[in-house]
């Protein structure tokens, strides 16, 4: 379903572009995690002159950033319907690339069900297959290694 028709719903004050977004929060996020914020804004590709005029930053605002217990960060996440180019097109996979490239830091893609979430991490070279997990009590640099 696409992000901008789906029903938005408020949580804690938060919120939510979505259900799905709402679920994964009150299953995986609240009470769980040290800190969290929701829909931060990161510059992926800076404002650039041109001639005499400017070409915008490019941004991309992941659902959630997860912070561990010293304000680390330990996810980024975006919520998904899947991983198929239906459900992610390929804007929106470039936003990944870019981010990764920039703050060298993986975007986690993420399919929630109501106990478990499936997670994958795209465009690695050799593929990386989704993980079902019950919890983010793991860490995304050990998946993929480093």
């Amino acid at each position: 379903m696409d992000k901008h028709f789906a029903q938005k719903i408020t949580i804690d004050e938060i919120r939510f572009d979505s259900k799905r977004e709402a679920m994964f929060y009150q299953h995986f996020v609240k009470g769980k995690v040290a800190r969290f914020t929701y829909h931060p804004k990161f510059v992926i590709d800076e404002q650039f002159r041109l001639g005499g005029r400017k070409v915008k930053a490019k941004t991309y605002v992941p659902d959630f950033l997860i912070y561990d217990e010293e304000d680390n960060w330990d996810h980024v996440i975006d919520i998904k319907t899947g991983f198929s180019f239906k459900a992610i097109d390929s804007g929106t996979r470039d936003k990944f690339r870019l981010f990764e490239k920039f703050y060298n830091f993986p975007v986690e893609i993420v399919v929630p069900s109501t106990k478990t979430f499936r997670v994958k991490i795209l465009g690695l070279v050799g593929g990386f297959d989704d993980i079902r997990m019950s919890s983010l009590d793991y860490s995304v640099r050990d998946l993929i290694g480093g």
